[in-house]
């Protein structure tokens, strides 16, 4: 019997007693009422236990509630801080992509632009240069960071992507400063340098002098003739046409420099970490000697406007990035005069790209594999993978 229960029972007790005294009633009908009384307290101490059972379960419940919802908040500041540099990262993709591949400002969206909108140009724009991108391998931005190639994961994280861009375009910062110092000294130093004899116009003076030598021996020729005899009618045409042509000749040995090549070759070669530059086995004409085929380098011996065109041809399931490079011999500057990227395919393409360029004298042309595993230049004996070029004409 609880304590509530026997206090009852007791005041009770009490009562019925006081009632014999006074003989208001009689113990029996006393004793009636407190087994009733007791049946209800009964009832009434179930009800306050299961209201307590409920009780602690709703606090138990309330405690679990409280926790959920402090995780809750915990996760909200948690995403909206990744949210955070989500949109910084995809404002730093934004600027490299839009520096780095087309013009400035191409991926500037509006005040309030959907992150939806901005990521679907991003898409968009990758899906394009798919080949393109490609060659900027993931092992090279590990290498930029100092991360072991060995230790480098398969997929690159946003952030790690994110550290590589930002490190590599302050080492690009750098590297102009660097270059913009180099060209002016070298400019300076070639103002201040008498400029050599090249071959190309030692062979230029060779020609020359064996024009005049044929115009003075045929002027020998004619003397000794009209030393024994007159002309005739016919003699004197024939000498008139001789001396036109020798003329002629000597004229166009100052403004006629013959450079053409032609090479090709004959195997694969398969992209790797590393850019390469695209050598060739065969050479179908070289006249002027100007084009190295063991290092694929075209070298300029007269300043003019050359032409020069590509053909290449894809390797099954591998991309192409190739690019036709030049160095100035005036400034030692490295440039990207054109490029062709084709994606990947199950079976093998050509494409063929062509330009026309200025060139200097000591400038050299070469074609370049990008640094990538994924990409491969393919060939064999029926001499897929060609390099042409030649001099439109001399001049500036």
């Amino acid at each position: 019997m609880t304590p509530m229960k026997k206090c009852l029972v007791g005041l009770l007790i009490v009562a019925a007693i006081s009632e014999c005294v006074h003989g208001a009633k009689r113990p029996t009908t006393t004793t009636s009422q407190i087994s009733d009384l007791s049946r209800k307290l009964d009832r009434l101490e179930q009800k306050v236990s299961t209201l307590q059972r409920d009780v602690a379960l709703l606090k138990k419940t309330n405690g679990q509630l409280t926790s959920q919802i402090q995780t809750a908040n915990n996760e909200i500041q948690r995403v909206s801080s990744r949210n955070d540099g989500l949109q910084e990262m995809l404002s730093q993709f934004e600027k490299f992509f839009g520096h780095l591949y087309t013009e400035s400002g191409a991926f500037d969206t509006p005040i309030g632009s959907s992150v939806d909108k901005r990521i679907n140009k991003i898409n968009s724009f990758v899906g394009d240069s798919e080949a393109a991108l490609v060659g900027m391998n993931p092992d090279i931005l590990y290498t930029k960071l100092g991360v072991p190639h060995d230790t480098a994961p398969t997929n690159v994280s946003e952030e790690m992507m994110a550290k590589a861009v930002m490190k590599l375009a302050t080492e690009n910062k750098e590297m102009s400063n660097k270059v913009n110092s180099l060209e002016a000294k070298v400019v300076e130093s070639s103002k201040s340098s008498s400029r050599g004899i090249s071959t190309a116009e030692l062979e230029l003076t060779k020609d020359r002098v064996d024009k005049l030598e044929e115009m003075v021996t045929i002027l020998i020729v004619d003397n000794e003739r009209t030393a024994t005899a007159a002309r005739t009618a016919g003699q004197q045409a024939e000498y008139e046409e001789m001396v036109e042509e020798a003329l002629v000749s000597a004229r166009s040995a100052s403004t006629t420099r013959k450079s053409v090549f032609s090479a090709a070759r004959n195997n694969d070669l398969l992209g790797t970490y590393y850019p390469q530059t695209i050598t060739f086995d065969h050479t179908f004409v070289n006249k002027g000697g100007d084009f190295n085929a063991e290092n694929g380098t075209f070298n300029c011996e007269w300043t003019g406007y050359y032409f020069f065109t590509f053909t290449l041809r894809t390797l099954d399931h591998h991309y192409i990035g190739v690019t036709l490079m030049k160095t100035s011999a005036a400034t030692g500057n490295t440039e990207v005069v054109t490029g062709m990227y084709i994606d990947q395919h199950e079976r093998n393409t050509m494409e063929s790209q062509s330009v026309s360029i200025h060139l200097q004298t000591g400038d050299t042309v070469w074609l370049r594999l990008g640094p990538s595993d994924q990409y491969a230049v393919s060939s064999d004996t029926f001499l897929y993978t060609t390099f042409t070029g030649f001099l439109i004409y001399k001049g500036n």
